[in-house]
């Protein structure tokens, strides 16, 4: 269930992402990290984090990093591609900041298949911590 709300969160940082871009004609996250926008960006996202884990109530030092990942490599898997899709680029598209940079090292397909399997396995050993 809390990571169903963390993809209704990164469905909601895409629409204000594609308003703030498409209609108000800003870049929230410009290539240079020192700026304002950029600082409320990662506070937003990490703020939503800190919410969702805190909900939680106290848990062990496994489901910490499991969930820790699992956000992570969900935001990196999805945020990109819907905020793509929203925009009408490419589904591919990256831009020139230092998590896009690293996205680009290897191709689409193996970016996908790479975060979707990491993901799907942090958020199984989130639920399945007995295994650990």
């Amino acid at each position: 269930m809390i990571f169903l709300l963390w993809i209704a969160f990164i469905f909601l940082e895409c629409l204000t992402h594609w308003f703030v871009i498409e209609m108000i004609q800003f870049d929230l996250t410009p290539d240079h990290r020192k700026s304002f926008s950029h600082l409320i960006v990662m506070g937003s996202r990490f703020i939503a984090y800190m919410v969702l884990w805190w909900s939680l109530g106290v848990h062990q030092n496994s489901e910490f990093w499991m969930f820790t990942l699992g956000c992570l490599f969900t935001h990196l898997l999805i945020f990109p591609i819907l905020l793509n899709l929203m925009r009408g680029m490419r589904i591919h598209y990256l831009g020139k900041g230092f998590t896009d940079n690293i996205l680009a090292i290897l191709p689409f397909q193996a970016r996908v298949w790479f975060l979707l399997v990491l993901s799907v396995g942090m958020i199984y050993g989130y639920y399945n911590t007995d295994l650990l």
